[in-house]
C-alpha cells in the first residue's frame, strides 16, 4: 500500500504502525500519527486482554481496553472552537451528531442517522426546505433529554456573533449554505432570519440558500466535530459574564457526552480514559469497554512502551520505519494529512519571501522525489491527501480521479526543474537588490522525518543556488510550539521564515482540503490567500 508525503508545495507523510493485537477490521489509527525515536529492542509486546469476539454482538458494557500513546494533550473538546485534530479526534469519541459517517462492511463510506431518526425530508419543490425528524428517548450521560432544543441551541452557539467561534463557517457554508447563517455571524440579521427552526420537540427544519440533496445535508451535518451537539446547561455554566467566551470542554467537569464513549477519567497533561456508553445509538458497534490515551511528549519512549506491552500500537517515524519495515506487525496506510512548507510572505525581516520569483525558485528547486526518499514517503505536487475519496459509491480516490480527468495538471518530475529554479532565483536577487539570502526552516522535533527532510533541503538548496548565495538554517522544536510560532504571524509578522506544516481533512469531502487556503479561514498558519478558491467556494 502506498505511503505519502506533501512538501512546499512538496510532500505528504504516510503512516506506518506497529500493532500488537487486532481484530480483522479496517485500521482506525488517528489521522495525525504519533512518532518515536530509535530502539534496538525487538521483543514481542505482551498481549492485553482482548474482547471476546466469538459472539455476533458485543456486550453492553464492552470488553477489553485499547491503550494508546498520543504526543499532545487535549486543549478543548468544544467542537465550536478546536484548532487541532487531536482535539477533534477526542471529541469524536464522545460527541453525538445528527448523522454519522462510517466505513461499512464493504469498506465504502455510508451515512447513518444518529440523533436524527431518518434522512432529511424534502418539504418543497425548490429543494431548499428540509425537515429532520429526531430520535426520541436519547439522553446525555447525566440523563438530560436530547430534543429539538438541543439542535437549535448547539448551532445557535456555534454561529453566535459574539462568541465568533472559529468553526462557525462549517455550519454556515460548507457542503451546503444555510440561509442567512453567515449574515447572522456577521451581525447583519437576527436569529429568526437564519434557516434553522424548531417544528416540534423532535423535528427541526433547515432552509438552504440554494437547492441541495438529502445526501449533501447529511454530509454537511456529520462533517467534523463542529457539527456535534452541546449540552446547554454545561455550556452555559462555562460561559463568561459578557458571553464572549466559554470554557466548555476544557475539563471533564465542563463537558457532557452522549456519544459512543463517556469520560471515565481525565488527567490534563497525563491521560484520558473513555468508557463505552451502553446507551449510545450504535452501542452494538462498539466491542471495547475502555480506551486509554496517555500523553507521551518524550517520543523516544513511545516505541519502548509498545515493546514493553504498555500500549497496543505505535506510529513509526522515519528511522523506526527503516528498522521495522519487514516486521509482520507493520500496517501501512495512505496518509490522511498533507504536509508542506509554509512561506511567511509578509516577514519584514526577510522581504524576499514576498517575492514571487523567489518562491518559484524554491518550488521548482525542490527535488520532491529525493526529499520523499529521505523520509520514506512518496512525493506529491498536490494539496489533497491520498486517502480522500472522490466517489463514495465506488470508493475511487479523489487524486486518481483528478489525474485521469486532467493529465495536463500533472507536472513532469513532480515540478522539479533546477534550471528554471536558478533563473527564478537570479531574477529574485536582482529584483530585491540582494547578493545572498539566509532563511530559517522550522521543523517538528516530534517526528524524525522532518529533521531528515530538512537536513536534505539544507544541503540541496545550497548546492543548487550556491552556498555563497543561499543559506538555510534549520531549527527543531516541539510541534505544539512550532504551530503556535507559525500562527503568530498575524500578531508578529517576523515570527518565522519557513516552517513545516500539515492539514488533515475529511476523507469524504475533497473540497474541504482547499478550505484552509481561503482568505476567510480562521486557523491560518501563513499569510497565503487565494482569490480563485474564494470565488470557487
Amino acid at each position: 500500500m502506498k505511503r505519502t508525503l506533501a512538501l512546499l508545495l512538496i510532500l505528504m507523510l504516510g503512516l506506518g504502525t506497529l500493532a500488537g493485537c487486532q481484530r480483522e477490521e479496517p485500521d482506525l489509527t488517528p489521522s495525525e500519527p504519533d512518532t518515536t525515536n530509535d530502539s534496538n529492542q525487538t521483543t514481542e509486546p505482551t498481549t492485553p486482554d482482548e474482547p471476546d469476539t466469538s459472539s455476533d454482538t458485543p456486550l453492553p458494557e464492552g470488553e477489553g481496553t485499547l491503550r494508546i500513546a498520543v504526543n499532545a494533550d487535549i486543549s478543548t473538546l468544544n467542537g465550536h472552537m478546536y484548532s487541532m485534530s487531536r482535539d477533534s479526534d477526542a471529541a469524536d469519541m464522545l460527541a453525538i451528531y445528527l448523522y454519522r459517517s462510517y466505513i461499512g462492511d464493504d469498506y465504502k463510506f455510508t451515512r447513518l442517522p444518529e440523533f436524527a431518526a431518518e434522512i432529511p425530508q424534502q418539504m418543497d419543490d425548490t429543494q431548499t426546505v428540509w425537515q429532520i425528524p429526531l430520535r426520541e428517548g436519547l439522553t446525555w450521560e447525566n440523563g438530560d433529554p436530547l430534543n429539538a432544543d438541543t439542535v437549535i441551541y448547539s448551532y445557535k452557539m456555534l454561529i453566535d456573533p459574539k462568541l465568533l467561534n472559529t468553526r462557525a463557517s462549517y455550519f454556515n457554508s460548507n457542503t451546503i449554505t444555510v440561509l442567512n447563517g453567515t449574515e447572522y455571524t456577521a451581525g447583519e440579521c437576527e436569529w429568526e432570519d437564519v434557516g434553522l427552526k424548531k417544528i416540534d420537540d423532535y423535528t427541526v427544519e433547515l432552509t438552504t440558500a440554494a437547492p441541495v440533496t438529502a445526501d449533501e445535508i447529511m454530509t454537511h451535518l456529520c462533517f467534523n466535530a463542529s457539527m456535534a451537539m452541546v449540552h446547554e446547561p454545561t455550556y452555559e455554566a462555562a460561559m463568561n459574564e459578557d458571553r464572549s467566551a466559554t470554557m466548555y470542554g476544557t475539563s471533564a467537569d465542563t463537558y457532557m457526552s452522549a456519544g459512543s464513549f463517556t469520560i471515565k477519567e481525565w488527567i490534563p497533561g497525563a491521560s484520558i480514559t473513555y468508557q463505552k456508553n451502553p446507551d449510545w445509538v450504535f452501542a452494538d458497534k462498539i466491542w471495547l469497554a475502555e480506551v486509554t490515551e496517555r500523553v507521551v511528549t518524550d517520543t523516544s519512549t513511545t516505541l519502548q512502551m509498545f515493546l514493553n506491552g504498555e500500549i497496543d500500537y505505535v506510529s513509526l517515524g522515519n528511522e523506526e520505519y527503516n528498522q521495522y519495515k519487514e516486521d509482520p506487525r507493520l500496517i501501512e496506510s495512505d496518509a490522511t494529512s498533507l504536509y508542506h512548507i509554509s512561506v511567511n510572505m509578509q516577514n519584514p525581516d526577510n522581504p524576499i519571501l514576498g517575492n514571487l520569483n523567489f518562491r518559484k525558485a524554491l518550488y521548482y528547486g525542490t527535488d520532491r522525489e529525493a526529499v520523499a526518499a529521505a523520509g520514506n514517503s512518496i512525493p506529491a505536487w498536490w494539496i489533497q491527501p491520498m486517502m480522500v475519496v472522490g466517489n463514495l459509491e465506488t470508493g475511487e480516490k479523489y487524486r486518481d480521479m483528478m489525474a485521469e480527468a486532467h493529465p495536463e495538471w500533472v507536472p513532469e518530475n513532480y515540478a522539479y526543474d533546477p534550471e528554471a529554479a536558478v533563473e527564478y532565483f537570479n531574477t529574485a536577487l536582482e529584483e530585491t537588490g540582494l547578493d545572498s539570502v539566509t532563511l530559517t526552516l522550522l521543523y517538528s522535533s516530534d517526528n524524525s522525518r522532518y529533521k531528515t527532510c530538512s537536513e536534505y533541503l539544507q544541503k540541496a538548496w545550497a548546492e543548487l543556488f550556491g552556498a555563497d548565495r543561499f543559506t538555510l538554517e534549520i531549527q527543531g522544536m516541539p510541534n505544539s510550539q512550532m504551530t503556535a510560532t507559525k500562527k503568530d504571524w498575524v500578531n508578529n509578522p517576523s515570527s518565522y521564515d519557513l516552517g513545516w506544516g500539515g492539514w488533515s481533512t475529511s476523507k469524504i469531502s475533497p473540497w474541504n482540503g482547499y478550505n484552509v487556503w481561503r482568505s476567510t479561514y480562521a486557523q491560518k498558519n501563513e499569510p497565503y490567500f487565494s482569490e480563485a478558491l474564494d470565488d470557487l467556494w
